[in-house]
């Protein structure tokens, strides 16, 4: 029960992760990064800066899922409830 709760959070707080580690790969390698464009940062010799940029873009989706995680963690704590009244009882 524990692993789908777990799952559940993780799935919500993906998309931020993702955002949190282009920025800060971001700022360590020096380069600009925000949601109106991409701009230029290499690393190893290549441009990740698109790549940088649709990581960062792709933070908005946790604010978009929260309403979804919310009603999965309601569902989960019925759930939950339910299994655990059905052992005790």
């Amino acid at each position: 029960m524990s692993i789908s709760l777990v799952l559940i959070l993780l799935l919500w707080a993906a998309p931020l992760l993702t955002a949190l580690a282009a920025g800060g790969l971001a700022t360590w390698l020096g380069c600009e990064l925000n949601e109106g464009s991409s701009h230029p940062c290499i690393l190893f010799g290549s441009d990740i800066g698109e790549t940088l940029y649709t990581l960062g873009v792709l933070g908005w989706l946790s604010i978009i899922g929260i309403p979804f995680a919310a009603i999965a963690l309601v569902i989960w704590a019925i759930i939950a409830l339910v299994l655990n009244r059905r052992s005790v009882g």
